[in-house]
């Protein structure tokens, strides 16, 4: 008969098992070995809670399995008591001298085994603790891991930091009433429950359960899973945007949603119309008060650092705001965590340093905080500042770059290490990398230590880039060897990086692992790598492989970078010394500015602010707030040198009353009415290689800062101040085409009147050619694909129909010239196509959709080559990139995490009995159409589709919410569009072309297509006939059929070939994500017959 102390024998074993669980209930026990123990224990004590601490004394680790394991098998059953469970359990009364020495016994075995015991509410937090997360409230847990992951993305299993920041975040989706659950997961630093989560959720079916706790969780995520568990109304509500900090500096953190979230700030008249699953950078000065609408749920509204409050403090490696801290609060302010971002609308010091000024009304300082509490004076108040004891690993310094999964470091990196426990001892870290495996000890003073990653190595370690584990190994019992104690670290170490210098990143040499077909705006070089100095992207990619595994990083430009972010979400890249146009509807768009001189200062619009980018953040500022200085809207950059540049100017856009502008003898001659008195006028003229320059003349008696050029003339008309005659002599040289666009200065007092592009209410662009056309056909050619891409810019401009009449014919012509020469290169094809895919004009309406597309330049543009799409890998977007792909299908196998489930069904040799070198064939797009309802059953899976695999219902989900983001934007096939505008007649047009498509397709070519609303009974016919169209399309494509399709479409309609060309194009410029992906289908069903 096993007695406690042969059960204690057997926990103890069970203690020195890798990867057990943290939980002292979860040690293994069989029931009859325990059953029999049980009863010895129950004899033990005959009845006298008294003898508790005898037990605890004879039998330390059967005693704290049994208190706790009873708790994780009833708690939650018949209440929420503890003491009825453990007295019904051991047989005994417990008096309160007994339960003091019962919590004495427990506290010392977790004191022994390095686990939690310290800074409990109350003595029984410390036995839930211990059980875990009881059986009778699972399947609230595993329902608030499943709705996290559906919203915010599976969990982050690389990082036990990460992982434990991913579970806790899901304990808001837990009802109202479960509270104790959440003080389990809560003092979990290693996130067990989610890693359980994790590994069940990556295969469901094949997950073997190693405990009799791990069977019960599977059943219970099989359960949930199966929609048997109905989550609460608390549960079903959609979360709310949340305030954090990021590179970016504050922003708003939008869940993943059906539809824009509107958001609307400080009460704003008009809300912000967001998209879910992004950040939203907040402007300053910051706002006082935040509401949000998610999926038609309205949030009460949340305030930041309102009356009363003093100031809040962001974790510095999440983002995540822990809490804020009002000016009555306790004086003692207790975190949960370590390095931290305090952020405050008036001035505070902490620790004797004073915080940093980073705008009007904001105050911030980043520091590392201990157990032991600093103070921090803010107002004549001090508050003692500390983080909660943990156990957790941290790294940082020298850190590289940040990538999805990982963070790339050097040598010089630190790791930081905290035990949880206030007492000096000598604990082990376990570094792993690849085969190699070796442990390292580290002094642990007050429970934390520090050391650098370079001294952690034996010896010198191979240059390139590898990844690297590392894991804090528990206290030694009874001096043995110690155990992991699951917390973890998993990061990439770059051994042989030597420092960063311009665009340059230095290194022993170029890394033998560098991937420069997966990278972007990077390539190798024998120092190291180098990335692209032409700029014009925010961040570059670097890829590298290690054992099979493909890890990419961002690295941000590393000079100024200036993004123009609008009302509804999008972002475009502006030029350095941009003249930024604004009307009424643009004074909600906000401008941010990355710098990476830290000692940098700005002077905007007549403010001075020292060191914006003392932090490494991002400055934000909001247009409404650059507009309210008329006198001086520019913005200037001093360096930490004190070298000064221009980083914009903001002009108002000026609207003319009429514009008549027709061809003169020696080019244009422009009639212009403004309706208030103009000073003088300018031409921006810009070349075909972006190259611009200022010309001006002045009007009246207040001269311009230059001469004008000879061919520029301009005039009062009528001796009226309010009418001008503008004439430009045009060019007559082979430069090639050069366009101005037409700016005034308006009459005023101010001695600083700012120069104001012309533009119209809708923000069409006024501009003329300066080339004589009849000049184009001798043109130079050299650098084709650059001229082509500013060609390709100018034509994606809306520009006023006054002035499209004028440049329209030579400005096309020269287009299709250029675009034409280069698809006569078979490998041509890409770079066109990836020229039309970059973003629109920044000054044109968000409602606006270019006219042109390269289908009017190459006829059969989507049928060339598989190795023409090859540039399409270094674009961003991954439902763009994946064009790149389109090659692989052929030559790659297939099979190894290239395609989904769904597609590699669609092969008629696929099956259990196929052999492992055999070549899958005969693909059916009907048949991958028709899996298409089985294995879409995620709604949220698109929201995290990372670009592979390809072809399974995330990649489908993915690209149908970017063309559902690109025809709300547009207000198209929306249910408010409307019935006039800029794109009413085209919508009617392609609303034709798409149904006929759809009426003539045969059915089982038809493809699925997913619900813009879970709620709706079935999916959209408009996105039904978009789909059908665009299959179509990349059909004929890939077959060579598409001289006859398009044919045949005129025939039916009446059209041209042209105007069906011209409408395809417009479909594709809302969808070309989408497109991407009918693209691939069809390359399969040619290249695999």
């Amino acid at each position: 008969m096993m007695d406690c102390r042969g059960a204690d024998f057997m926990l103890a074993r069970g203690l020195k098992e890798p990867n057990r669980s943290p939980f002292i209930s979860h040690l293994k026990l069989s029931d009859k070995i325990a059953e029999e123990a049980l009863k010895d224990a129950r004899k033990f004590l005959n009845g006298d809670g008294g003898r508790i601490s005898a037990l605890f004394r004879n039998y330390p680790y059967f005693s704290a399995w049994l208190i706790s394991h009873s708790l994780t098998e009833q708690y939650g059953k018949e209440g929420h008591a503890v003491w009825p469970v453990l007295e019904e359990k051991l047989g005994v009364r417990f008096e309160n001298a007994d339960r003091h020495d019962l919590y004495d016994g427990f506290r010392d075995v977790c004191d022994k085994l390095g686990l939690p015991s310290r800074g409990m509410d109350r003595r029984v937090d410390l036995y839930l603790l211990h059980a875990g997360v009881s059986k009778a409230q699972l399947s609230h847990l595993v329902s608030a891991f499943s709705r996290q992951e559906a919203i915010y993305g599976p969990p982050p299993i690389e990082t036990t930091f990460a992982l434990n920041r991913w579970e806790d975040a899901a304990l808001e989706f837990l009802p109202p009433g479960i509270i104790t659950l959440g003080r389990a997961v809560l003092w979990d630093e290693t996130a067990w429950h989610a890693a359980l989560y994790a590994r069940i959720a990556s295969d469901p079916d094949r997950f073997e359960p190693g405990s009799e706790f791990e069977k019960e969780f599977h059943a219970c995520f099989m359960n949930v899973s199966k929609g048997g568990v109905a989550p609460s109304d608390h549960v079903r509500l959609p979360p709310r945007p949340k305030i954090c900090w990021s590179q970016e500096g504050l922003v708003l953190r939008l869940p993943t949603a059906e539809g824009r979230i509107l958001v609307r700030i400080d009460d704003d008249a008009r809300p912000l119309r967001l998209k879910g699953g992004t950040d939203w950078v907040l402007d300053q000065p910051w706002p006082v008060s935040i509401d949000a609408e998610v999926s038609g749920h309205r949030h009460p509204p949340e305030d930041f650092l309102g009356k009363g409050c003093s100031f809040a403090v962001f974790d510095a490696v999440d983002g995540h705001m822990d809490r804020q801290i009002l000016m009555n609060s306790d004086r003692t302010v207790t975190v949960d965590c370590i390095d931290v971002v305090v952020l405050a609308r008036r001035p505070f010091e902490f620790d004797g340093r004073k915080a940093m000024p980073i705008g009007e009304g904001a105050f911030a300082m980043d520091a590392s905080l201990s157990a032991k509490g600093k103070a921090l004076l803010m107002d004549g108040r001090c508050f003692d500042l500390g983080s909660k004891p943990r156990r957790r690993l941290i790294v940082k310094d020298g850190e590289i770059a940040r990538g999805s999964k990982y963070r790339l470091f050097g040598l010089g990196a630190s790791i930081h290490v905290e035990t949880g426990l206030d007492v000096d001892e000598t604990r082990i870290l376990r570094f792993t990398t690849g085969s190699m495996c070796w442990d390292m000890d580290v002094m642990i003073e007050n429970g934390s230590g520090r050391v650098v990653i370079e001294d952690c190595f034996v010896e010198r370690p191979e240059p390139d880039p590898r990844p690297l584990r590392i894991d804090l190994m528990g206290p030694s019992i009874s001096g043995e060897m110690p155990i992991p104690s699951g917390v973890s670290f998993n990061l990439w170490i770059w051994p042989g990086y030597e420092g960063t210098e311009d665009t340059s990143i230095l290194a022993s040499q170029e890394p033998r692992n560098f991937l420069p077909d997966r990278s972007s705006n990077v390539s190798g070089w024998d120092k190291g790598l180098i990335l692209d100095g032409s700029g014009g992207y925010d961040f570059a990619t670097m890829a590298f492989e290690h054992e099979d595994e493909i890890v990419s990083f961002r690295l941000p430009w590393p000079d100024v970078m200036l993004t123009r972010c609008r009302l509804d979400g999008t972002r475009s890249l502006l030029r350095t010394g941009s003249k930024v146009s604004v009307g009424q509807e643009d004074r909600f768009d906000s401008i941010s500015i990355r710098c990476p001189d830290r000692e940098a200062s700005l002077l905007t619009c007549g403010r001075i602010e020292e060191r914006p980018f003392g932090m490494g953040m991002t400055r934000n500022l909001a247009v409404s707030d650059l507009l309210g200085n008329k006198d001086d809207n520019m913005v200037i950059l001093r360096r930490g040198n004190g070298s000064e540049v221009v980083l914009f100017e903001l002009v108002d856009a000026l609207e003319p009353v009429s514009f008549t502008i027709m061809k003169s003898g020696r080019g244009i001659r422009a009639d212009i009415n403004m309706g208030i008195p103009i000073s003088a006028i300018g031409v921006e003229v810009e070349d075909e290689f972006g190259k611009r320059d200022f010309y001006e003349i002045a009007l009246n008696r207040r001269p311009t800062d230059d001469p004008p050029p000879a061919w520029l003339k301009a005039s009062y008309s009528s001796g009226s101040a309010d009418r001008i005659n503008l004439e430009i002599d045009e060019e007559r040289s082979s430069v090639g085409m050069l366009i101005g666009r037409i700016y005034i200065r308006p009459e005023t007092a101010n001695s600083n009147q700012r120069w104001c592009p012309l533009r119209n209410s809708r923000g069409d662009t006024y501009a003329v050619p300066r080339m004589a056309y009849d000049c184009l056909a001798e043109a130079s050619t050299v650098n084709q694909v650059e001229r082509f891409r500013t060609v390709n810019r100018w034509i994606s401009d809306c520009y006023a129909p006054e002035c499209w009449i004028i440049l329209e014919r030579g400005m096309v012509d020269r287009w299709k010239d250029l675009g034409r020469r280069i698809c006569e290169d078979p490998m041509g094809a890409g770079a066109v196509i990836e020229a039309t895919l970059d973003d629109f004009p920044d000054e044109a309406s968000p409602t606006w959709v270019p006219i042109n597309h390269p289908l009017e330049i190459d006829h059969d543009l989507f049928g060339h080559l598989p190795e023409a799409y090859f540039h399409l890998a270094n674009l961003a977007e991954k439902g763009l990139s994946v064009g790149a792909e389109l090659l692989s299908l052929e030559r790659v196998r297939l099979r190894d995490g290239l395609l989904h489930e769904q597609a590699l069904a669609a092969f008629g040799n696929f099956g259990p009995t196929m052999k492992e070198d055999q070549r899958l064939e005969h693909f059916s797009p009907v048949k991958f159409f028709e899996w298409q309802k089985f294995f879409d059953t995620d709604p949220s899976c698109g929201w995290f589709w990372t670009g592979r695999p390809l072809l399974g219902p995330a990649h489908l989900r993915n690209v149908f919410q970017q063309y559902l983001d690109r025809i709300e934007i547009a207000r198209m096939f929306v249910s408010d569009e409307p019935e006039t505008g800029n794109n009413s007649l085209r919508r009617e047009n392609l609303r034709v072309l798409i149904s006929h498509v759809y009426s003539k397709c045969k059915a089982e070519r038809r493809p699925e297509i997913p619900k813009r609303n879970e709620n709706d009974d079935r999916s959209s016919e408009l996105d039904r006939w978009v789909a059908t169209t665009l299959s179509e399309f990349a059909r004929a494509s890939r077959a060579g059929t598409m001289n006859s399709f398009v044919y045949g479409i005129a025939q039916a309609l009446d059209w041209r070939n042209s105007d069906v060309r011209k409408n395809m194009g417009f479909l594709l410029r809302l969808a070309p994500e989408l497109f991407f992906y009918y693209l691939l289908v069809w390359q399969l069903a040619k290249v695999r017959p």
